[in-house]
């Protein structure tokens, strides 16, 4: 009997650190997502967040907001993102599948 409470514990104790790890990634990705989208580390840590990522995670409003932000604080419009770029920034939770660049 106290083995099945010792493992419960165990269990329940795994799934706490686990959605903390979850939020840490989070956040971090927000963080990541805030900075300057043109610097080449950021943009390759964006596009590695948003293709593993699933929609719980990652979700349109979350990264619409945070593209809105770092394009109107850092880079003004989305004419200074030229190809690759625009894929890498647009790419992974965007339901709509378009491209703000091609306007």
């Amino acid at each position: 009997m106290i083995y099945k409470i010792m493992i419960v514990l165990f269990a329940s104790l795994f799934s706490l650190v686990s959605l903390a790890d979850v939020a840490s990634a989070s956040e971090k990705s927000k963080r990541i997502c805030a900075k300057r989208l043109n610097d080449k580390d950021v943009q390759k840590g964006f596009y590695a967040f948003a293709l593993s990522a699933d929609r719980a995670h990652c979700g349109w409003s979350w990264n619409k907001d945070s593209i809105k932000h770092a394009e109107y604080s850092s880079l003004k419009s989305c004419r200074k993102f030229k190809g690759a770029d625009c894929k890498i920034i647009h790419s992974g939770c965007n339901p709509t599948r378009t491209n703000k660049c091609n306007r």
